[in-house]
């Protein structure tokens, strides 16, 4: 009985596993500019979180078409919710093209910067991940970890705070294959956005 109820949730992850990867491929393909001509290979992380299907691509495995028609390869981030069916986060390179905060992007354009602090508290940052997308929130930043997994360089910040920034989609954090106290931070929309209104 064990057997048969692995095998069939088995079957179940792999068809949503290929489901997902069906969508987030169709939804890249489908995006201005970076859709046009997309080499799209196998990812190179997928991580299955719940209800949620996650996709990485870098290494060399996703090459876009940039607005100035030259196709060099990008990082990429996909996100597909098993109960919705659909992809519920999309990002390339900096670009947000599907998000979770749509309307939040849209009112945090126009926002003050006591309104954005509301706004960043309301998507449940903290002060100190207030801090760090105020300063960081705006770029693409390779750095490194030490033993007590704290962000070497800035003091105050630590790889708990990034990942839980990563977790609400407000940046894409990669983690090193080969060196697990060095990461990369790539932002997304609304990262900028709140970087620039903090």
């Amino acid at each position: 009985m064990k057997l048969y109820i692995t095998l069939v949730a088995l079957f179940a992850f792999n068809a949503n596993a290929s489901e997902a990867l069906s969508s987030c491929k169709k939804e890249i393909f489908s995006s201005t500019p970076y859709g046009r001509n997309a080499i799209i290979d196998e990812p190179s992380r997928m991580l299955n979180d719940g209800n949620k299907i996650i996709y990485d691509w870098e290494d060399f495995n996703l090459r876009v078409t940039v607005k100035d028609g030259t196709k060099p390869y990008a990082t990429g981030r996909c996100v597909y919710n098993k109960d919705l069916e659909r992809v519920i986060f999309l990002n390339v390179y900096s670009d947000t093209i599907i998000s979770n905060y749509p309307i939040k992007l849209n009112s945090l354009r126009s926002a003050t910067k006591k309104e954005a602090y509301i706004l960043a508290k309301k998507l449940g940052l903290s002060d100190q991940e207030i801090s760090w997308i105020k300063r960081n929130g705006h770029r693409t930043y390779y750095g490194f970890y030490n033993l007590d997994g704290n962000v070497i360089g800035i003091a105050k910040h630590s790889k708990k705070d990034l990942m839980h920034l990563d977790k609400l989609q407000i940046i894409n954090l990669y983690p090193d294959k080969s060196n697990e106290n060095q990461y990369l931070s790539v932002s997304t929309s609304i990262s900028m956005v709140l970087s620039e209104k903090l």
